[in-house]
């Protein structure tokens, strides 16, 4: 399931994180095959935002 999780990001999981960048932050849907590597792109964008502002998300209480 998260096989590539230490490649290079594809252009998917840079989409995902971009929209989660902007401020606020917006929504999106991803919608692909199966096997496609849905799960994957957003485990990588969730592991992002917690490095990037997994601080200031925890002291907001979210």
């Amino acid at each position: 399931m998260t096989s590539r999780i230490g490649s290079p990001d594809t252009q998917a999981d840079i989409d995902v994180r971009n929209c989660l960048a902007q401020v606020p932050p917006r929504s999106f849907v991803m919608v692909a095959g199966a096997g496609s590597g849905k799960t994957t792109s957003l485990i990588k964008a969730l592991a992002h935002l917690g490095e990037a502002r997994g601080k200031a998300l925890r002291r907001a209480g979210q």
